[in-house]
């Protein structure tokens, strides 16, 4: 059965290509990857939640136009998803229990999501990859026929990039459409082979052969040394790196430790993972930028959340490509 339906969609702003023309079809038990950048990314959710209009062609679910009332029979799991951070996180899934008036259980979900052992915790004290957990916790009670994931493993850990897969094959079996929308084709091919990259040109369909180099699933623990021992991070616990004299430091929990790569590599490992070059010396996780600050016309900085509440250089001809990032206006 079809569920999603992409018909000769098109979306274009004056004389710029916002969307290319394309046709798509999920049916249940499928799930499609779709790479693009950010604004084309940007402009399909907004399609699909109802929100903005086609130039030309039609978007369905169940063979009915998408309106914005019929994109709430529509699971999303969004970048960044509103938790209600004051509650434990039994009762934040208590409250979308009662909300889609599910019959499956609070323990099913739990255990489904390895939060068995977070129940009495408030969601604010929750790791990211946790409360991304959540995030997935909702649509689970929701149990929508399509379900539409914006770069799921962003910022997450190993252990839930593993989780991700295990669900994503469970909801598979369960015969659930899932569309999965990112900006990275390393993170597009980990979950599916059924992987479209769209640009300007068009949508065209990447099969396995086409992209050899992307495996399931990598390892990407940083290294970085303390006297004798080499110590390694998961990219969630850094708060920066920075470069002085030749010598790269990663900054994180509080302490920094020598790390003996390049800034220009650990760019390249970890841009998938949210951290972002802010400064030729700088490389900064985003996840923990809470302010940026302008001191005058070209001078600006990042003030982080993390324990010593660090305040991090920006360069100017970075600011414009952190906004886009950020979908700041």
């Amino acid at each position: 059965m079809d569920v999603l339906m992409f018909d000769q969609v098109e979306k274009r702003d004056q004389d710029a290509v916002v969307i290319p023309r394309f046709d798509l079809n999920i049916e249940s038990g499928r799930v499609v990857a779709i790479q693009s950048n950010l604004d084309m990314r940007k402009r399909l959710l907004n399609v699909l939640l109802g929100r903005e209009r086609l130039t030309d062609g039609s978007v369905r679910l169940m063979g009915e136009p998408i309106t914005t009332a019929r994109s709430k029979e529509i699971g999303f799991v969004f970048t960044e998803d509103g938790l209600y951070e004051r509650l434990k996180t039994k009762d934040h899934l208590k409250f979308h229990k009662r909300l889609y008036q599910s019959d499956k259980t609070i323990e099913e979900i739990a255990g489904r999501l390895k939060l068995e052992d977070d129940l009495h915790r408030r969601v604010d004290k929750l790791s990211f990859s946790k409360k991304k957990r959540l995030s997935i916790a909702k649509v689970m009670f929701q149990s929508p026929d399509l379900i539409v994931l914006e770069e799921p493993d962003q910022n997450v850990d190993l252990e839930m990039k593993q989780l991700l897969i295990l669900l994503i094959e469970e909801l598979r079996e369960e015969q659930k459409a899932v569309l999965i929308l990112t900006n990275h084709m390393e993170s597009a091919s980990a979950y599916t082979d059924d992987v479209c990259r769209m640009s300007t040109e068009g949508v065209i369909q990447i099969g396995p052969e086409d992209d050899t180099s992307f495996s399931p699933i990598k390892l990407n623990k940083v290294t970085a040394k303390l006297e004798d021992k080499l110590l390694l991070f998961d990219p969630s616990e850094i708060d920066f790196f920075e470069s002085n004299q030749g010598q790269v430091l990663l900054y994180g929990n509080g302490e920094h430790y020598p790390c003996p790569s390049t800034l220009a590599d650990l760019e390249k490992r970890l841009s998938t993972f949210g951290f972002f070059r802010c400064h030729r010396s700088y490389l900064v996780n985003l996840q923990r930028v809470r302010e940026i600050v302008t001191w005058s016309k070209n001078s600006y900085s990042l003030n982080l959340s993390d324990a010593s509440k660090s305040q991090i250089p920006l360069s100017k001809n970075k600011l414009s490509e952190l906004k886009e990032i950020l979908s700041l206006s």
